[in-house]
């Protein structure tokens, strides 16, 4: 695995969080050349970070995430019998699988080739195929929050359960006092002949490695340069026809032309990595995901490590771990994040953040930041309730690390559910801060095939 260390950067002054403008930082001499950057072997140093137990259930969870996808891969693109649901339990090197209808010839060899592998895949029967609940989903989701004139902000998480036994909503902001039973006929949205089930929630919200030098790697903070905005990156791509490389990151995030951190160069003038710019044609609203062109290149890694603290001139982790490859998702996995504000949040105790739900659609009503609905992304959260992203890792990722000590990329860091998740935050916290247990990230294999691209990799 490979792995670059920047001489960091000393930095004076306060910042702000966003749209406003930030003094920038002292840099004696000045980056201007980009930090010294050195290559080492960091895949030793990330896999002992983990416990004898999550190194084992990492490499029984790539196993596993393999023979999801053949069994999706095998089953039929049809409503009315078919896949359901689909369980990744490493634990037990199991998979439980949720099946409407007879299981074809193609799945039921490849789960008899599990077998003589040792891994163990149990079938149950499934109500609804995922693809019936999804169609409702997007039905569903295209309908208005409120019923007549609009008043305030509410924000609806809808989605198939993992059992394909029905739907689930989570609806913010109704009336003081309305029950959940009454919510049906006050949210247009919610009205609908499947099994569902609704609660009450709080709003979901939208979620920088201060200078990332040529060529860029995710998990870096990006600042808009017009609005001043800042999120994270999440991982380096290419166009599937060779011609550019982009960063990843939240389509929220807004557009226009991005750069790192600002800084005091050797003359004492204001000066800024510039990254790129935002792709008309790779920005995508419905999935909350975007493509920043990069002129001088991207590669494959990521930054790991200890988050940005402006205030005390600490530009956040140096080191960086490579990417090996991307992943599905399914419910079950086991994650990590890697937000520019939080840091490196990755547990030596691997089950400690894991996939509780896939497909799910938010709805914004009104639109939030530009945004108004958006699709395909997986839930996950930390199971001691602890933090584990917040404001400004907005577009920030989300991975594995796999069996050789590289990382699989999964997905870019989208929302999170506030309110009860609510928690202290971990890393850079500024004034007016969010932090959560819970996260919304976009599915990246989804968001790549959608926007043209293919993953870098070292």
């Amino acid at each position: 695995m490979s792995a670059r260390i920047r001489h960091a950067l000393v930095a004076v002054g306060a910042v702000v969080l966003v749209a406003t403008a930030s003094p920038a930082a002292a840099a004696p001499g000045g980056p201007a050349d980009g930090p010294d950057r050195a290559k080492r072997d960091a895949a030793d140093a990330i896999l002992a970070g983990l416990t004898d137990r999550s190194r084992a259930l990492l490499k029984v969870q790539e196993d596993l995430d393999r023979l999801a996808d053949d069994i999706r891969a095998a089953a039929p693109s049809r409503r009315d019998t078919g896949l359901g649901g689909l369980i990744v339990e490493a634990e037990h090197r199991a998979l439980r699988l949720y099946w409407r209808g007879t299981v074809p010839a193609a799945v039921s060899a490849r789960i008899a080739r599990a077998g003589a592998d040792g891994l163990t895949v149990t079938v149950e029967p499934s109500r609804y195929t995922e693809a019936e609940l999804l169609a409702e989903v997007d039905r569903m989701s295209r309908q208005p929050l409120f019923r007549g004139a609009r008043t305030g902000q509410r924000s609806m998480v809808l989605g198939p359960k993992p059992d394909g036994s029905g739907l689930s909503a989570e609806i913010s902001g109704l009336p003081t006092g309305t029950a959940a039973v009454s919510a049906r006929s006050a949210v247009p949205a919610l009205d609908s002949a499947y099994a569902l089930d609704v609660t009450e929630s709080a709003p979901v919200a939208f979620t920088t490695r201060m200078y990332d030098p040529f060529p860029h790697w995710g998990g870096s903070v990006v600042l808009n340069r017009a609005s001043g905005y800042r999120c994270s990156t999440a991982f380096a791509v290419t166009g599937n026809n060779g011609a550019s490389t982009y960063l990843l990151s939240a389509a929220h995030c807004g557009e226009g032309t991005w750069g790192s951190w600002e800084y005091l160069d050797a003359n004492n003038s204001i000066a800024q990595f510039v990254y790129g710019s935002t792709i008309a044609a790779g920005r995508r609203t419905d999935r909350d995901v975007q493509l920043i062109q990069t002129p001088e290149g991207s590669q494959g890694a990521i930054y790991w490590g200890a988050h940005i603290n402006p205030p005390t001139g600490d530009p956040g982790a140096y080191i960086g771990a490579s990417i090996g490859g991307d992943s599905s998702n399914n419910v079950g996995d086991r994650i990590c994040l890697s937000g520019s504000y939080s840091g490196t949040i990755c547990p030596s105790n691997a089950d400690l953040i894991r996939i509780r739900r896939l497909n799910q659609t938010i709805t914004y009503d009104p639109p939030s930041q530009g945004v108004g609905r958006v699709t395909n992304l997986a839930d996950a959260e930390h199971a001691l309730g602890q933090a584990i992203n917040g404001n400004g890792d907005s577009g920030g990722p989300v991975v594995s690390v796999r069996s050789d000590g590289r990382l699989a990329a999964r997905g870019i860091i989208s929302g999170m559910r506030t309110g009860a998740y609510e928690r202290p935050c971990v890393g850079y916290v500024p004034s007016g801060r969010t932090c959560s247990m819970n996260v919304f990230f976009a599915d990246l294999r989804s968001a790549m095939s959608l926007v043209g691209v293919h993953i870098n990799t070292t």
